[in-house]
């Protein structure tokens, strides 16, 4: 299993949640991301699940993170969930390889991006 991709924050917010987004799409359209992401939808193996999420624990972190960062910076309003944020984002990008059999293009990878921008500001 791969590590789940992390993206210190290091440039602006909409930088920042730009460089996640394109990696995250790009990790989440492996094989083996999508064949754990099919078991961990199905529900029937938790204890899998909860080892994925633990794996996954430092990545999500990451994440957040970039939220605070953007909130302290001025970039992202005050009061906005890092988690609602973040679970907006991943959605789509895990969805779209799970269900529809192809990763996100770069062009919807943006789209979804520039949604979030809109919302988060």
């Amino acid at each position: 299993m791969r590590r789940a991709p992390v993206v210190e924050a290091a440039g602006s917010w909409e930088e920042n949640l730009r460089a996640l987004a394109h990696r995250l799409a790009e990790f989440a359209a492996g094989p083996v991301e999508g064949a754990i992401a099919a078991i961990m939808a199905g529900g029937q193996h938790p204890e899998f699940n909860q080892t994925v999420l633990d794996q996954w624990r430092p990545a999500i972190e990451s994440w957040h993170r970039l939220v605070h960062v953007g909130a302290e910076r001025g970039e992202v309003a005050e009061g906005l969930d890092p988690r609602t944020v973040v679970d907006t984002l991943l959605a789509p990008i895990i969805f779209t390889p799970l269900a529809m059999r192809r990763p996100m293009d770069a062009p919807e990878v943006d789209a979804l991006v520039d949604l979030l921008l809109s919302g988060s500001r």
